[in-house]
């Protein structure tokens, strides 16, 4: 990531000197308010209202849904992003996440950035619950393992208390932190930061997450998360030129202009709908043979 001396104005950005810093060092900032908790539940309330939601890629919403596309241009996110990243940046993921009740997520790296540099965005939209939805361990992106990895170890990385003993073993100063993060509010950090969340709510939880990284970069979209041996999708992803300029031309950029949820639902037509419809056939299969055992 780029060096401290590459910043002029830091007023512009709102990012200091100290922050950037802080951000190399643990690998994450945050909360930042972007809005206020009931202005979060109405955002997510739109974005639900514009989206054919059953046929879209889960990682490219802002290929479809025109307010997941402004949202990644806000310029209280942007101009923290261009901070770490540079003035050159482009969007390449982005998930809604619907997390059902009493349910958790397990410690993991984001498997896309073992192989490309970038910063995500994650916003807390509704039911996000401040010190008990969001865990990180603090400059584990600077670790060469991954939670993925230790778990093929036979580490129990649903335990958190594990999880931070593994952790320990890497850098004795490690912990587990619990961040303050409630409704309306974002956190960014390096892909490569070790991160779990959890719902211990009876509601489902709702959130969404930004990908970016620099033009320069070769994105791709990772089939699953099991590292160190991923598969990838075939597909290249739909990216978003969100800041500065492409000298690269090497991802597949649209412009915002030509978001609509009409293309959208075509997409989600040639691209989701064939597997969705082949899941759902196999699982009633699978559940007609379960039926017939049973009687």
């Amino acid at each position: 990531m780029q060096s401290i001396k590459a910043f002029e104005n830091f007023k512009v950005h709102h990012l200091s000197k100290e922050g950037f810093q802080k951000f190399k060092e643990q690998g994450f900032l945050g909360p930042y308010t972007l809005f206020k908790e009931n202005e979060a539940e109405s955002f997510l309330k739109k974005l639900y209202a514009n989206v054919p939601n059953c046929l879209l890629p889960s990682y490219g919403r802002h290929g479809v849904i025109i307010g997941v596309a402004e949202l990644s241009k806000n310029s209280h996110i942007l101009n923290k992003v261009t901070c770490i990243l540079g003035e050159d940046v482009i969007l390449w993921g982005s998930h809604i996440f619907k997390q059902k009740p009493c349910v958790k997520h397990s410690f993991h790296r984001d498997a896309e950035f073992t192989e490309l540099e970038g910063v995500v965005i994650w916003l807390a939209l509704k039911n996000v619950v401040s010190e008990e939805t969001f865990s990180v361990v603090p400059g584990s992106h600077l670790f060469e393992l991954s939670p993925q990895e230790l778990k093929a170890q036979g580490v129990n990385i649903n335990d958190y208390q594990t999880l931070e003993e593994a952790a320990k073993k890497i850098n004795r100063e490690s912990r587990l932190v619990n961040l303050k993060v409630r409704d309306g509010q974002y956190i960014i950090f390096d892909g490569r930061l070790w991160h779990g969340t959890k719902n211990t709510t009876a509601k489902h939880r709702f959130s969404i997450s930004l990908r970016y990284s620099k033009p320069s970069v070769k994105v791709r979209i990772a089939k699953n998360g099991n590292l160190p041996n991923l598969s990838w999708c075939k597909s290249k992803p739909v990216c978003l030129l969100v800041h500065g300029q492409d000298k690269f031309h090497i991802n597949k950029l649209i412009d915002i202009k030509d978001i609509s949820k009409s293309k959208g639902l075509i997409r989600g037509l040639f691209f989701c709908f064939p597997v969705k419809l082949l899941r759902n056939i196999t699982r009633r299969i699978t559940l007609g043979v379960i039926k017939t055992y049973l009687i």
